[in-house]
């Protein structure tokens, strides 16, 4: 993932901005103090965001952009604040701050003061704000924190650099992630209206429902509304809108005007989607909208989803449009990454920490491998399993402090621990419970808690009610611990008995505590062809296991449909020594 750098200078225009602000009287409830230079108590993020009121009047060919937002924020400490800490992008000046209670009634403000700067996503960095306040804001009492933003002398860019981040550029303005909403420690989402002005030569792709639409003096008008916690997104572009439909599905793709669009992306979509409204259940959704966002020609392929609307690169549409089968397969897994986040982070809203980064991409992953075996076969799903292994073997991830259990997208290691780590454990999990059982407790988890808000022992709840396994007991191995395995066979005997042969199969295995693994031996013949045999490992050391197969084998393949995590794949394939 690229990142777009700093721009020069930008924060002593700010500061400069704000000083001319504070000495003209401007509507500013504050005045700026600049960073003490003395060691300062750390910030502490006190506040929450319970809903978004975002206005935006945006001109991307100009590189202007505007905007005035009334959140709704609850001190969610247990003692009462003085004070609330928030970030903002680093590209945006604060013109105007106040604070009012839930009567309207304005809260006396202190000086706003620079606390540095934080990595609020990754390594995206934001600027860090204080602002005293006249009186205390109890334990769990509301107030409205209104911000009135303008972009800076220098934020605009010549041309988008990096999906994630906040942009306005002459080919596309968007806020996708952690862009221009005012951040409290966090990029949480929370339902939100947002309303934006833009040119009428651009087009608009906003997640939520559209409200109203209307000209006014030559731009559009658009509001929309979301009751679900996605936290605000838009992108707005001279846009090139592409639209597809069977007889339940409506797929909107809104194109950068030179992307090409082939025909059969949107056929893949539909089959996906087809295959998790089956498998997870329909929820009343008939229309997704896909927006590129990102640079021009974009070198990665990457995504962000807000329910029914994910927000893309051009790169895996523009490889799978050049007839590429590696293409085709990077926009699969794309696809089928993003669009089970529909259910997974769209249709029920997490309410505490404990599991939710694992359930959420790499559940994500562990979906999108099932859905490349059920639509494309199942080797095109053990290839999606190949890259997650490789990708732990090959990252330091498994040696991190942190685990399933409370680590979060970082970047780096602590992404593939989260993504490619967390995808074979869900995998472990389907094979421990069976297919039968899995599938249909997690069927059952999104009929009963869909729409609602949720805690992760609401889904063990229902895995368990199919199955009489203490699932939170067997994942404690996985999500407590990064599981550091090694398996490798280290010898192989056959003899022929009609009309099977017969082969004898020692399996080593080395990790850091005993493991419960499901994984397979496979005999491959001189032809290439491919025999397997599920088998269950309860311990470390040496394992003995008796298997057959139609033609004696030229090799032994170990874990060959890839579902364990490893440290080592070099010792996966067993050859007979040359004579």
């Amino acid at each position: 993932m690229l990142t777009t750098p700093r721009q020069p200078g930008s924060r002593s225009t700010r500061i400069l901005v704000w000083l001319l602000a504070c000495c003209l009287g401007a509507a500013l409830g504050t005045a700026l103090e600049p960073a003490n230079s003395q060691a300062e108590a750390p910030v502490e993020y006190r506040f929450v965001v319970l809903s978004f009121e975002q206005s935006h009047v945006l001109d991307p060919a100009r590189g202007e952009f505007r905007s005035s937002q009334d959140l709704q924020i609850s001190n969610a400490t247990d003692t009462a604040a003085s004070s609330i800490v928030f970030n903002s992008h680093p590209s945006l000046v604060i013109t105007n701050l106040t604070v009012t209670d839930t009567t309207g009634a304005e809260i006396a403000l202190g000086p706003l003061r620079a606390r540095g700067e934080a990595t609020v996503f990754r390594d995206y960095v934001f600027d860090v704000w204080e602002v005293e306040l006249g009186t205390t804001v109890a334990s769990g009492e509301t107030v409205v924190f209104h911000i009135d933003y303008e972009l800076a002398a220098d934020g605009a860019l010549d041309a988008p650099r990096d999906m994630y981040e906040f942009t306005v550029s002459p080919q596309a303005c968007y806020s996708v992630y952690i862009g221009c909403n005012p951040l409290f420690g966090d990029a949480s989402g929370a339902p939100y209206q947002m309303t934006v002005r833009y040119p009428q030569s651009y087009l608009l792709c906003v997640p939520g429902d559209l409200v109203s639409s209307q000209s006014v003096e030559g731009d559009r008008v658009d509001i929309y509304r979301s009751q679900k916690p996605y936290g605000p997104s838009f992108a707005c572009a001279r846009y090139r809108k592409v639209v597809k439909s069977n007889e339940q599905i409506t797929l909107e793709y809104y194109l950068y005007p030179q992307e090409n669009f082939a025909e059969e992306m949107a056929e893949m979509t539909f089959e996906i989607l087809s295959l998790y409204t089956i498998r997870f259940g329909a929820r009343g959704t008939s229309v997704y909208r896909y927006a590129t966002v990102g640079p021009v020609n974009a070198t990665y392929s990457s995504g962000e989803n807000k329910g029914a609307t994910n927000f893309v690169t051009d790169f895996a549409a523009r490889e799978f449009a050049a007839g590429s089968a590696s293409g085709q397969l990077d926009y699969f897994r794309l696809m089928s990454h993003e669009l089970y986040h529909k259910w997974n982070l769209g249709d029920v809203t997490w309410v505490d920490s404990h599991l939710y980064e694992w359930f959420g991409e790499g559940g994500a992953n562990f979906v999108s491998a099932w859905a490349a075996e059920q639509i494309l076969g199942l080797e095109a799903g053990a290839e999606f399993r190949r890259q997650y292994r490789s990708n732990v073997a090959l990252s330091d991830c498994l040696q991190l402090e942190v685990t399933l259990e409370n680590v979060t997208k970082t970047g780096g290691a602590e992404d593939h621990l989260l993504y490619n780590y967390g995808a074979l454990v869900w995998e472990q999990l389907r094979q421990k419970l069976g297919d039968e059982a899995f599938w249909a407790g997690l069927a059952d988890f999104y009929a009963k808690h869909g729409g609602q808000s949720v805690r992760v022992v609401d889904l063990i709840a229902c895995l368990e009610a199919r199955s009489t396994l203490n699932v939170a007991a067997y994942l404690d191995q996985w999500t407590r611990h990064n599981a550091r395995i090694d398996l490798s066979v280290t010898s192989l005997e056959t003899v022929a008995e009609a009309p099977r042969w017969t082969s004898t199969v020692e399996v080593m295995v080395e990790a850091d505590r005993d493991y419960e693994l499901f994984t397979a031996i496979g005999l491959r013949d001189a032809n290439g062809s491919l025999e397997t045999t599920p088998i269950r490992l309860t311990s470390r050391g040496s394992h003995s296991f008796t298997v057959t197969s139609s033609e004696p084998p030229a090799s032994v393949v170990l874990d060959p449909h890839c579902w364990v995590p490893q440290t080592n794949l070099e010792n996966d394939e067993w050859l007979p020594k040359s004579p």
